[in-house]
């Protein structure tokens, strides 16, 4: 984003106090939940309270948001010195192969680095192990116009192959289904499943996992 001013998106001061207009008292301001400063602003601010106020700097060609004032430093130095730190790692070569075709909007995320740093529990570690999800790596969604027509696609990756309650969706194969939905259709969705029988036996199996885990009594 070019040109962005980061005052046309200004929020009241957090604790910041008016006197309203016939009034003699002042009225304190509810501090806002987003918190918008610029890059001069961003060397000189300091963590506020709440600590989940969202923060969002304006930079002349990029916005950057988050809810950790010392990442937000840091990713802004890297685009300042125009690291390639992250175009050299899988998940930022993985992103990267989405610009070749053309795109409007992209996102991502690394799921795999997610599930490094806040795995579940242990008595929740077996049935999720076993659902097959442990093995995600990355979500990639992009936006793009082909042919004066817009499209969406989304893609979740695994590390290995998909089994179990992540299998259960089929293969990508033509929807012949599709010429049958109203061409008036805000939102049409149609899902292609694996094998019925197998999604059945698989998905007892994760009840019994469920419940088992559920009903058992804690041991002190």
């Amino acid at each position: 984003m070019a040109g962005v001013r980061a005052d046309y998106f200004r929020a009241p001061r957090a604790g910041s106090e008016t006197i309203p207009a016939g009034g003699s008292e002042p009225v304190r301001q509810i501090a806002p939940p987003v918190r918008i400063i610029d890059v001069q602003e961003l060397a000189s601010a300091k963590e506020k309270d709440p600590a989940e106020q969202l923060i969002v700097m304006v930079r002349p060609d990029f916005v950057v948001a988050g809810e950790d004032l010392a990442a937000i430093r840091s990713l802004n130095l890297r685009l300042d010195t125009h690291s390639r730190e992250f175009a050299s790692t899988p998940f930022g070569q993985r992103v990267a192969r989405e610009y070749p075709s053309g795109i409007t909007l992209l996102a991502g995320a690394d799921i795999q680095k997610f599930l490094e740093t806040s795995a579940p529990p242990p008595k929740q570690s077996a049935a999720f192990q076993r659902s097959g999800f442990a093995d995600m790596q990355y979500l990639v969604w992009d936006h793009k116009t082909v042919a004066g027509v817009p499209i969406s696609q989304m893609e979740l990756s695994f590390s290995s192959p998909r089994h179990a309650a992540a299998s259960w969706l089929a293969k990508p194969r033509p929807l012949g289904s599709l010429d049958f939905d109203s061409r008036k259709a805000m939102v049409a969705g149609i899902l292609v499943l694996a094998n019925p029988a197998q999604i059945f036996e698989e998905a007892k199996e994760l009840a019994r996992l469920s419940k088992r885990r559920f009903l058992r009594p804690n041991r002190r």
